[in-house]
């Protein structure tokens, strides 16, 4: 946040700024009597964001919003001297002269408004912070909430500047919108359930509601021509991952880390399953990077960029993260072939051979823990497939009593337990050694 408000001191500052005068605040009885009153005067630098009205305009702009962490002590010094007068008092009047800043302020909401998304964008997949009871989950979250409330508050800003109120949609907003409609009604749901368990259902809801804001934030400030500057902040941020995540592979790392197991890394995500997950939904962006119209000398970057990715997906060994991969890759040749026929696959033949050339490669390289780690997801002894079908059972079991909104959105840990002892009993008669296995997770759980 620090850093945040620094560079928006230094950004801003390089603007140039038309000279205003300092303003006069004249506190008096009336406006015929504002002689009499007290005076206060300070330059719109040294105090935070004075609204002033324009001379030449209707409506209220504000001053210096890069100074507004810095100059709080003055608003409220100045509000107190404002106090001071009797209460049948009021401010008659500000002076201020000088030329209007409209269109400055409006320039400054909006590249602070952008600067804000790029934050959220770049930000979050490297916040960690070791101090915190979870060195991972609570960082990511306060940078996002933090800059997602700075950009709505800038985006509001330059709305009321630009008295301009209309949204920009996207054929997606309203299936988005409906959604999340539908985890509204869940979390009613929930709550009239158990109303004592409000805030755990509203903690799942916050994180749906600010994921579409983010959306439409995104939405109605960026365009098409945007999606370049969009996609550089989402892969820098990500390259940082990965180059973290390649030294902690080859064992250079300054934390020491708890071990997920040998040579599962998962660099600033927290854990090897979010890590390669992440990473799954950027490779096929990369791969469609590839095949497009750009430089040799970008295309052998993004390859290099592209094969490290892949490489941390196979050494993460996480098993969905390899589906989904699997999932995702069949399915976006389906959408060329259907959109682009054979011929696109005779154009890009050549390259398309060497991307699946290096996945072979890969997956010899890693044949030892992908075996392994295939051979333990298929054994229904193992502890972590017999707990994971017990909890699948278990959600099973709430889906079909709650088919309507579910038990709440976020309510799986409130209700889990219950339904978790129907399974248990049920598998203590039918599969005795799974239920031995899955027992302790299930007292474990109940406690928790």
């Amino acid at each position: 946040m620090v850093c945040g408000l620094w560079f928006f001191e230094h950004h801003f500052a390089k603007l140039p700024l038309p000279s205003v005068s300092p303003v006069v605040f004249r506190c008096g009885s009336s406006r015929n009597s504002m002689s009499s009153g007290s005076s206060l005067t300070t330059n719109h630098k040294s105090l935070f964001s004075l609204f002033y009205k324009s001379q030449t305009t209707n409506h209220f702009s504000l001053l210096s919003i890069p100074h507004f962490a810095f100059c709080i002590p003055h608003f409220f010094q100045t509000i107190f001297l404002l106090s001071k007068p009797p209460l049948n008092d009021k401010i008659s009047q500000i002076f201020i002269s000088g030329e209007t800043m409209d269109i400055i302020t409006e320039k400054q909401t909006k590249k602070a408004l952008e600067l804000s998304l790029f934050a959220v964008i770049f930000l979050v997949p490297l916040a960690f912070w070791l101090p915190a009871h979870e060195s991972f989950e609570m960082p990511k979250s306060t940078v996002f909430y933090v800059f997602l409330g700075c950009a709505l508050l800038f985006f509001f800003l330059n709305k009321i500047i630009r008295k301009d109120f209309s949204l920009t949609y996207t054929p997606f907003s309203i299936p988005a919108a409906v959604l999340v409609f539908v985890f509204f009604l869940s979390f009613i749901k929930g709550t009239v359930l158990n109303v004592n368990a409000v805030s755990l259902h509203w903690q799942f809801f916050k994180f749906i509601l600010a994921n579409f804001v983010f959306y439409i934030l995104l939405v109605n400030t960026f365009t098409k021509e945007n999606t370049g500057k969009i996609l550089f902040y989402i892969f820098a941020a990500h390259f940082i991952v990965v180059f973290y995540g390649i030294l902690q592979f080859f064992g250079y790392d300054f934390i020491r880390w708890v071990s997920f197991g040998e040579g599962r890394v998962y660099s600033t995500m927290g854990n090897p399953d979010y890590m390669s997950a992440q990473f799954t939904l950027l490779t096929p962006i990369l791969f469609a990077l590839l095949i497009s119209g750009i430089k040799k000398s970008r295309r052998f970057l993004v390859f290099a960029y592209t094969a490290l990715m892949l490489f941390l997906i196979l050494a993460a060994q996480g098993r969905g993260a390899w589906l989904g991969f699997i999932g995702s890759t069949f399915y976006m040749i389906a959408v060329f072939a259907f959109f682009y026929g054979k011929n696109f696959f005779k154009k890009n033949l050549y390259l398309l051979g060497i991307i699946l050339a290096f996945i072979i490669f890969l997956g010899v390289f890693f044949s030892d823990p992908i075996k392994k780690r295939i051979e333990h997801g298929l054994s229904m002894t193992s502890d972590s497939v017999a707990v994971r079908l017990f909890y699948w059972e278990s959600a099973l079991q709430m889906g079909m009593s709650n088919p309507l909104f579910g038990a709440g959105i976020g309510g799986f840990s409130l209700n889990t337990t219950y339904y978790q002892r129907k399974v248990l009993d049920r598998w203590e008669e039918t599969h005795p050694e799974m239920a031995r296995i899955v027992h302790p997770h299930v007292e474990l759980y109940t406690h928790n």
